[in-house]
């Protein structure tokens, strides 16, 4: 076989194998200066410190500090199937305050929400708890 009929289809196998290299190593964040991007957000069903679906409602460290009690213990009797109005009562506040709190909460932090809407949310969840889900 003549060597010069070689050399294109070798050229182009080098051309190719070459490229194939570089496009696997400037797809590796570390190799290309790119940064590999993570989501540090969570889904709006989930927002940490949350209690609820999205935005909102409240953060439970405004609804601990209007029960006056620890985050844990807020954590400790929901997860025990108490709903924020049975935990207000047994500590003596009213429902009301726990609820006028975490709406203050929740619109300082999303000012552009209908406060009616986020109150009527909260209350539900205050007096009848998280839906299963």
């Amino acid at each position: 076989m003549n060597p010069r009929r070689l050399v294109a289809p070798l050229a182009v196998t080098a051309a190719v194998a070459a490229g194939g290299i570089a496009g696997a190593l400037i797809g590796v964040p570390a190799m290309s200066d790119a940064q590999e991007t993570t989501t540090t957000e969570a889904p709006a069903d989930e927002v940490p410190g949350r209690l609820g679906r999205p935005g909102g409602p409240g953060h439970i460290e405004a609804v601990a500090e209007a029960l006056g009690i620890e985050v844990d213990a807020l954590h400790e009797a929901l997860r025990g199937g108490q709903t924020i109005a049975e935990v207000a009562t047994a500590q003596g506040v009213d429902v009301n305050t726990v609820i006028d709190a975490m709406v203050a909460d929740v619109i300082e932090n999303n000012p552009d929400r209908d406060e009616a809407e986020v109150r009527e949310r909260i209350t539900t969840l205050v007096n009848e708890g998280r839906p299963a889900g």
